[in-house]
């Protein structure tokens, strides 16, 4: 091989010095770049390397470095830019990007206020004046000073933004403004009172008044009870000072007796005593009861086994003298609520041959005191005619038989017994309309009738049908209010 090496841009290689072979090729082995021309912000540099088999030298340009802007913003009032820290070089110019306006000092109504802005790219500040508002007025009045009851007032147009005034006017003086009527001291029934009125807006006293007495105001009449003996009055009393007043005087009521009481009843022939009570006062008083005279029984008399009325002392008795119910002792006979219909059920000391009959003696009382006079009664069912308690078929064939023989003049009785009693309330309980109790047949008290018979009919007719007959609805002319 030749001493020397051939080179080219990439190889290496020897050639044979005989027969002029290239031998092996060999890249070349470049060492670190070594530079000739360093390069600048704008303009590339110059190096090269050397192969360290050859020293073939391989020369490479070096790009430019670009400038290297400064960290901060150069600007003016329009425009922001950087400046290449190695060189100088005044980089690319920006308009300046400046935000909203940012008040320093706001404008009044006549000075202008001073605002700025900045840039959001560099912080660059713009200073900017703003222009004087000027006054806005308010369209109402305003009241500057308020008018009293004796001096003016003022109002003017306000601006709305500062202190500034205009088109002042004069509020003209109030006047007094005069309150109600205040109490200073109140009337009274008798006595008056005082009363004022004043400014309500200054106070000054303005009028004075007396009010007059009110008079009393009474309530309801009130009653002082009269009593028994003594009168009493009615007065009504104001309800405001207690004054009292009479309106009229009331008589004394009288004694208001309890029921006479007798302490010793009297005899035939002999009086008694009694006494009486006031229910209100408690007073006693003691009079004297007239004999009762003697009284002689009525006997006998019929009654109707429904008659809920008390026995009449001139039924069953009459006086000494034959009179019956003329003498005050007749007018205070009585039997102790006694009744027919209460005697006929109770059965009490009943002595009747029949079973459907009541025979017995009714005891009178004087003054609730039981007096030695009793009468003889007879009490059957009415329509009855055979005495045996019952309202039959029966009781109407009698009656109808009656009738048919006393109109042939042909004696006939309802019954056989010794005692005409009997035979008598017979004929009163048969005797349904005319309720004779003569005990035969009479043109003026009453007799036995067809008619007799179809009301007996009629009555057990009804009873049989459960309809509750009543003596009054099917014999209407009766007063006796039997059922």
């Amino acid at each position: 091989p030749s001493e020397n090496w051939e080179t080219d841009d990439h190889e290496r290689w020897k050639v044979c010095t005989v027969c002029g072979t290239v031998l092996e090729k060999i890249p070349h082995k470049f060492g670190e770049l070594i530079i000739d021309k360093a390069p600048s912000c704008t303009e590339p540099g110059i190096g090269h390397r050397e192969c360290s088999g050859c020293h073939y030298i391989e020369t490479e340009e070096i790009e430019a470095t670009g400038h290297t802007p400064s960290e901060n913003w150069e600007t003016d009032d329009h425009e922001r830019w950087k400046v290449c820290t190695v060189c100088g070089t005044v980089l690319e110019k920006i308009l300046h990007t400046f935000g909203e306006l940012i008040i320093d000092k706001a404008p009044s109504c006549t000075e202008p206020g001073i605002g700025h802005r900045v840039c959001s790219g560099c912080g660059y500040e713009e200073e900017e004046a703003i222009e004087a508002i000027g006054h806005s007025w308010e369209s109402d009045y305003t009241v500057d000073k308020e008018p009293t009851c004796t001096t003016d007032g003022s109002k003017s147009i306000h601006c709305q933004n500062c202190d500034e005034v205009k088109d002042s006017e004069v509020i003209s003086a109030t006047e007094h403004t005069e309150s109600e009527w205040i109490v200073d001291a109140e009337s009274t029934c008798i006595g008056s009172g005082s009363q004022h009125k004043v400014c309500t807006v200054c106070e000054k006293l303005l009028a004075t008044e007396s009010i007059p007495a009110t008079g009393h105001s009474y309530g309801e009449t009130l009653t002082h009870a009269a009593t028994c003996e003594k009168s009493g009055y009615t007065y009504h009393v104001c309800s405001i000072c207690g004054y009292s007043e009479k309106v009229e005087d009331i008589v004394a009521t009288g004694h208001t007796w309890n029921p006479d009481q007798v302490d010793k009843a009297p005899t035939c022939i002999e009086t008694g005593i009694g006494h009486r009570e006031c229910a209100v006062c408690g007073h006693v008083e003691i009079f004297e009861i007239e004999a009762t005279g003697h009284l002689l029984a009525i006997e006998p008399n019929f009654y109707f086994s429904i008659d809920d009325r008390e026995f009449k002392a001139s039924e069953l008795f009459k006086s000494e003298d034959g009179s019956v119910g003329d003498t005050d002792i007749m007018d205070k006979v009585d039997f102790g609520g006694l009744t027919p219909e209460t005697l006929f059920k109770e059965g009490t000391n009943n002595t009747s041959d029949y079973y459907g009959v009541y025979k017995g003696y009714v005891r009178a009382f004087y003054n609730g005191e039981t007096l030695d006079a009793k009468s003889l009664v007879y009490i059957g069912v009415k329509g009855d005619a055979d005495l045996n308690g019952k309202l039959e078929i029966s009781d109407a064939t009698l009656v109808l038989s009656y009738y048919g023989h006393s109109g042939v003049n042909i004696p006939f009785k309802f019954t056989d017994n010794e005692d005409a009693n009997y035979e008598t309330l017979a004929f009163f309980l048969a005797d349904v309309n005319t309720e004779s109790k003569l005990g035969k047949n009479d043109s003026t008290a009453g007799r036995i009738e067809v008619a007799d018979a179809t009301n007996i009919l009629t009555y057990y007719g009804q009873n049989g049908a459960g309809l509750n007959p009543e003596w009054q609805k099917i014999i209407p002319s009766r007063n006796i209010p039997l059922m």
